[in-house]
């Protein structure tokens, strides 16, 4: 059976901020929504006013003047399987952005280093020679990852 927002339960454990609630019948886990109350007692009647990928957020009845005040009153929340098929998901897209987000890093780096090589490589030969050209090259080289390794190092922490 869902389970909806403003919909009334039971503290079964003691919530500091996480415990587990009844309603309807069915055992859950849920934590404390920002409120008055720091802690519910085991027994204490609560009140659904929403969820996340961890769990229901809860109220202590006393707490909830008016229950079909609350923003999204009526609405199904997810329930604990539900919940982890969100997690999954939502891990499932960070991934996928962070690697866009690294591929995107990688590009801008090797701009970084081979725009300048060429140029530095193609002025020192038109100018100096290629022996120059290729000295002024590996110059770069070694600078740019010099320079990479120090700011990863240097600029780490812990």
């Amino acid at each position: 059976m869902p389970v909806t927002i403003g919909e009334r339960g039971r503290a079964v454990t003691p919530l500091r901020p996480t415990g587990y609630v009844e309603v309807n019948g069915t055992r859950l886990e849920a934590k404390l929504a920002p409120s008055r109350s720091i802690s519910v007692e085991s027994g204490t009647e609560v009140v659904i006013v929403g969820a996340d990928t961890f769990g229901l957020s809860v109220r202590a009845a006393a707490d909830v003047m008016n229950a079909n005040e609350l923003p999204g009153y009526g609405e199904e929340v997810p329930l604990p399987a539900e919940q982890g098929e969100l997690r999954e998901e939502l891990e499932q897209q960070n991934w996928e952005d962070e690697k866009e987000g690294t591929k995107r890093d990688l590009q801008k780096e090797t701009m970084l280093f081979v725009v300048p090589l060429i140029i530095l490589f193609v002025g020192g030969q038109m100018l100096l020679g290629t022996q120059a050209a290729v000295a002024i090259g590996l110059a770069w080289v070694v600078l740019f990852f010099g320079l990479g390794l120090a700011l990863a190092f240097f600029g780490s922490e812990g």
